[in-house]
């Protein structure tokens, strides 16, 4: 991919182990956010209802959260997005490199909102799922084991990049 090799670079590993250590464990609340928001709102400086948002959200709520087949996408970015999130937010802060961040948001965000605007829904979540490669590699993320996340996974609430579960009712 054009962009993909610029996302991958030494520093990469650090992060791999700062998710494996004690000081940063999925489901602590040492970063909970959506890194999509993360990166065009708070480095960017988008509104939280810009067009690349809206389009993203609108596709969240009324197609993927209702199909089935998105069940792992949702899953993952609930679980592992938080992770990216903080660690864009963080590089950003170290580095102010706001240029890679835009072109970054022009290759796989722009192009995925209007990929879905156009309701080319399958091209939509290929380019979602590279961009997300694409993360997961420049940070060093990956042997993370979704299956312990599944069970009580609350699909109808995911991909807002917090993860919720379901309310277990108990009968007495």
């Amino acid at each position: 991919m054009l962009y993909e090799d610029e996302f991958q670079n030494e520093i990469g590993s650090k992060y791999l182990e700062e998710i494996n250590s004690s000081k940063m464990r999925i489901g602590d609340n040492n970063f909970n956010g959506c890194y999509i928001t993360t990166l065009i709102c708070s480095i960017l400086g988008y509104t939280d209802h810009c067009y690349v948002l809206t389009e993203m959200r609108n596709f969240r709520n009324n197609i993927m959260q209702k199909e089935s087949k998105y069940f792992d996408i949702l899953l993952e970015y609930d679980v592992i997005g938080p992770i990216i999130a903080r660690n864009i937010y963080e590089e950003y802060c170290k580095t102010e490199n706001k240029d890679m961040w835009t072109r970054f948001y022009q290759l796989y965000l722009l192009e995925t909102a209007a990929l879905i605007s156009s309701e080319k829904y399958k091209e939509a979540v290929c380019k979602y799922e590279q961009m997300m490669n694409t993360l997961k590699s420049y940070f060093g993320i990956h042997d993370i084991d979704l299956t312990t996340y599944q069970k009580d996974y609350d699909m109808s609430m995911g991909g807002h990049g917090k993860l919720k579960v379901r309310e277990l009712t108990v009968s007495i």
